[in-house]
């Protein structure tokens, strides 16, 4: 049997169509409200917002395992992003599939943004910082307001929340409603009702800080004040050292760091799964428990994300140093060969 919910805005259509093999296998529902699939579990509800091009329904496969260990203390919402994305991977000349109302949730590829670069009217306002001198330029997140209305709408018919769960470009959606949490009035259009207060927690695997410039008072000089655990992959390739580290740091004190030796995913082995519920354990009420002193699966701390990241500094410093040396010995031969009419190349 399949399960079909919608729910309507005065701007755009949001559905969840799962194919009925998935959804007795998922162990999860949608929501009463048709908003978001559902786990089934304990009292600490957690909104879990999957990674570009993914959508609700695979990130709730892919942690299947994790959504049985965390069943007796917490429950997983699972949000669908409600921007359209073409697939990362399409054979050549193979035109990106058309999704509509019909198409299995399973089988759409979803976005919480679009980014895209600035004008070179908006960059005349912009102040380049020493992240963009490092990343490239600043972006400019579209349809991100989409993706608030809808955080808002789930929290108004399913909330209160106590809790963010995000991976990759989820974890940036996550780490923007944590601080928008704390403070709404930091994100235009964003909303709480007055059951809702800041969530307690947030769980941050392989992210990094939102690059919109229209964002930077989601990231106060003080840091945001929400406990966050950051879970990075000492083989990521994808978010590296240098990315995931401005998230880190957008949370000062509050941030705990835990690596795995895997890449860019989320792990769901038997001491991954007991550490993240012991971590989640650590919030059933308002006063944080012991969040910081419970054992994690390997070795973690703050210091150490900080001299890795120097160490990553220092290869990418010499890299930098000896791509200088190439690019001005190239240069000088091109010199050479001017003064004696012969081109270098």
């Amino acid at each position: 049997m399949s399960i079909v919910c919608a729910a309507q805005s005065t701007t755009y259509h949001f559905s969840i169509f799962v194919k009925p093999s998935l959804a007795r296998n998922m162990s999860t529902k949608t929501a009463p409200s048709g908003l978001t699939i559902q786990s089934q579990g304990g009292p600490i509800k957690i909104l879990a917002f999957h990674s570009y091009t993914s959508n609700a329904a695979n990130f709730s496969k892919r942690l299947g395992a994790l959504r049985k260990t965390l069943a007796p203390v917490a429950t997983l919402h699972f949000v669908q992003a409600p921007i359209t994305v073409p697939p990362m991977l399409l054979e050549e000349g193979q035109e990106p599939p058309i999704e509509d109302e019909s198409t299995p949730i399973e089988d759409t590829h979803r976005s919480w943004w679009k980014s895209t670069d600035l004008t070179e009217e908006e960059m005349k306002s912009v102040k380049i910082t020493e992240e963009d001198e490092h990343f490239g330029p600043p972006q400019k997140y579209v349809g991100l307001e989409k993706s608030v209305d809808l955080v808002n709408r789930i929290v108004e018919a399913e909330g209160p929340f106590h809790g963010v769960l995000g991976f990759s470009q989820g974890t940036t959606m996550a780490g923007i409603m944590v601080s928008a949490f704390e403070d709404p009035a930091r994100l235009p259009g964003f909303k709480l009702p007055p059951s809702q207060g800041r969530l307690r927690f947030c769980i941050a695997v392989s992210g990094f800080k939102a690059r919109d410039k229209n964002l930077t008072s989601l990231f106060p000089e003080r840091g945001i004040q929400t406990p966050v655990l950051h879970v990075l992959g000492r083989n990521d390739y994808i978010t590296d050292k240098h990315r995931t580290g401005t998230l880190v740091n957008a949370f000062a004190s509050t941030s705990r760091v835990v690596y795995h030796d895997g890449g860019h995913l989320t792990p769901t082995t038997g001491p991954w799964r007991k550490f993240f519920l012991d971590f989640i354990s650590q919030f059933r009420d308002e006063h944080d428990g012991d969040w910081r002193g419970i054992a994690g699966p390997e070795v973690d701390s703050h210091l150490e994300h900080k001299e890795e990241s120097q160490k990553a500094e220092t290869e990418n410093d010499l890299r930098e140093d000896a791509e200088a040396e190439r690019r001005e010995a190239w240069r000088g031969a091109q010199k050479d060969g001017a003064s004696t009419g012969k081109s270098s190349l």
